[in-house]
């Protein structure tokens, strides 16, 4: 199946089956990889101190280019976005890099004027402007998703308890590889 948001794969996996995927979209390969990739729990709680002081290190950092960027963040989370990823792109992320970068992903998306009880980009009727107060910083909304993430992982450690056997076969359903041709180390 497509991968989505990794739910087909996940359930593959925790019913003893290998599950393979495909997905033309970059960010449903990288949720479901974070969703059915295990990581080193321990070493996770690790890296977070990691990202956190290469962010307070980072006092600046450039903006990426992003459609309608303006229409989207307020200029305190464009800067803070913007630190938050020159910090874990600095952090040797290893394994859990999407993990991390899926965390990263649902960050951005929270802290952007967007309506977030849809999930296609639709911004809020009332959103924040730069003038006003923000409640959440963007590093509390990344280190809380990051804490929710390593719950998640816990659980499915906790229920799965071994290796997953997760791969991707493709980002074209039309020409998908076959996965006798995947090499053994595992895939996401």
């Amino acid at each position: 199946p497509f991968a989505g948001t990794g739910t087909v794969a996940l359930e593959a996996n925790l019913s003893g089956r290998q599950a393979f995927y495909a997905d033309i979209n970059p960010l449903a390969r990288l949720i479901t990889s974070a969703k059915t990739k295990p990581i080193d729990v321990g070493g996770a709680s690790d890296l977070l101190l990691e990202i956190k002081a290469r962010f307070d290190q980072a006092v600046e950092a450039p903006l990426p280019w992003v459609v309608n960027m303006d229409l989207w963040y307020t200029s305190s989370a464009k800067r803070d976005l913007a630190r938050l990823r020159l910090a874990i792109t600095k952090c040797c992320v290893r394994e859990a890099g999407d993990f991390v970068w899926a965390t990263f992903s649902a960050t951005a998306r929270k802290c952007s004027r967007a309506d977030n009880r849809f999930w296609v980009p639709v911004r809020a009727k009332s959103p924040l402007e730069d003038t006003e107060p923000s409640v959440r910083t963007v590093w509390s909304v990344f280190s809380d998703q990051y804490a929710a993430n390593l719950h998640r992982q816990f659980e499915l450690q906790r229920l799965f308890g071994g290796e997953a056997s997760t791969r991707c076969v493709g980002t074209d359903a039309r020409t998908l590889v076959k996965p006798s041709e995947l090499p053994t180390v595992q895939q996401t």
